[in-house]
């Protein structure tokens, strides 16, 4: 079944790559990749997993990518007439040299947000070394120790503000490098300080997000510079695929800095583990567990992010709890706790809800990519923003978990507006 599942996700790649017109950041094209990358991982250790894998769960997997292929299709087409017109102008946004002087200045005060970061992190776990301070931090937030190292709510907001200042120099940095040719030392620090900045939380994923967001917004871009099937574009994809190679061999090593000992593994297991496991994870858990699981507070799985704020800022009376997700073990190999973006929803609301937040997820994410497509009004850019920086990111990391109802909630979506509407003030005259 195992086989099955790698080439059924081919194909399916394959019809979402044609439905989108060859678009390589489509979210129909990006959700079926992320779960043939992952099929394919699984498949390479059949020898070491087991051959073992469930009809139900193939069926999850794959009528849920065809589920989304088909809604992002029928979305588009219905868009399709109010998008043409303006499909192949430029955005607003653009940073000219006189604003960046300005954004110097941004620059030194996410900085100093670094540093206080790092001296409250040091504080709260009492820990002097910052790779075992941010290791604690992690543990703490996943419920892997007992107690509870947590910051405070204004920690939070600088790196909100970091990560989102950082995303739009990672924006500006593509478009100086891709439409004038010219390398902006000062675009690419914001560049850096947005991908790596997320690292103080103690997980890797939102430095790989920012790296994702590279790629989306360099190929978004580049589709409206020239036509995207003419051979020189070829060269676009290739360096994303050497980048892809590039940042899995750095996978175990990256997890020192985070201060995890990951020493004792072998690469290609390690590498397995945190690109193909996910999928066996789903198995065990589909053929073993009776669902849905329902307690306390509705969706406590799937909207865990959203009720965690609400009990911390809104005053919501029910206890802080942790996600359910016990580590999996199979022929003596450690498979982690992580079980693909479909875990939670079947976890709290069954096939049924699959169903349905599938349709959701779909919906919302070809309707903000059509919207980033289009330059008619003023928000286009923003949409752009939304869609590269976290849209498109937590749609590729399907495969892993449940990131996009993590991240899609109305906070983050308030203060990611809030911020770069004040930007986009503060260069009001910079940009065009």
């Amino acid at each position: 079944m195992i086989y099955y599942l790698f080439f059924t996700t081919l194909i399916l790649t394959a019809v979402a790559y044609f439905a989108n017109h060859k678009d390589w950041i489509s979210p129909s094209f990006l959700f079926s990749l992320s779960f043939l990358f992952a099929s394919f991982f699984l498949m390479l250790n059949i020898n070491n997993w087991g051959n073992s894998f469930d009809l139900k769960t193939y069926l999850v997997i794959c009528l849920g990518i065809l589920e989304f292929i088909i809604v992002c299709y029928l979305i588009d087409f219905l868009s399709k007439k109010t998008t043409q017109k303006n499909l192949n102008k430029f955005g607003k946004i653009f940073l000219l040299d006189k604003g960046y002087l300005k954004l110097l200045g941004i620059e030194i005060l996410q900085l100093f947000f670094i540093l206080i970061i790092v001296l409250e992190i040091k504080r709260v776990t009492g820990q002097s070394n910052i790779s075992n301070a941010i290791n604690l931090i992690n543990k703490s937030a996943n419920g892997y120790v007992i107690v509870n190292y947590s910051l405070p709510t204004y920690i939070g907001l600088m790196e909100t503000f970091n990560q989102n200042v950082g995303i739009l120099g990672e924006y500006l940095f593509i478009r100086e490098l891709t439409l004038k040719k010219h390398f902006s030392w000062i675009l690419f620090l914001e560049a850096l300080i947005g991908i790596f900045s997320p690292m103080l939380s103690g997980s890797r994923g939102g430095t790989i997000y920012g790296l994702i967001s590279l790629a989306v917004f360099t190929l978004m871009i580049q589709q409206r510079k020239s036509n995207w099937n003419s051979k020189k574009n070829r060269k676009y994809i290739s360096i994303i695929i050497l980048s892809v190679i590039a940042v899995l061999l750095l996978l175990q090593w990256s997890a020192t800095l985070v201060g995890r000992n990951v020493a004792s593994s072998r690469m290609f297991d390690y590498i397995s583990i945190y690109v193909g496991a996910e999928l066996k994870n789903l198995n065990g858990f589909i053929t073993t567990a009776n669902f849905p699981i329902v307690g306390d507070i509705f969706g406590q799985q799937t909207f865990y992010k959203i009720i965690l704020f609400l009990i911390k800022h809104v005053g919501l009376r029910i206890p802080i709890y942790n996600l359910d997700l016990p580590f999996q073990f199979i022929n003596g190999y450690n498979l982690g706790n992580v079980y693909t973006t479909f875990y939670p929803w079947l976890y709290d609301f069954g096939y049924k809800g699959v169903a349905i937040l599938i349709f959701v997820m779909a919906a919302v994410s070809q309707w903000i990519y059509k919207a980033a497509k289009r330059n008619s009004n003023n928000f286009a850019p923003f949409y752009k923003l939304f869609y590269g920086g976290t849209i498109a990111p937590c749609i590729a990391f399907s495969f892993f978990s449940n990131k996009f109802y993590e991240a899609f909630d109305i906070i983050s979506i308030i203060l990611s507006i809030i911020i770069w509407k004040f930007l986009s003030l503060l260069f009001a005259k910079d940009m065009k």
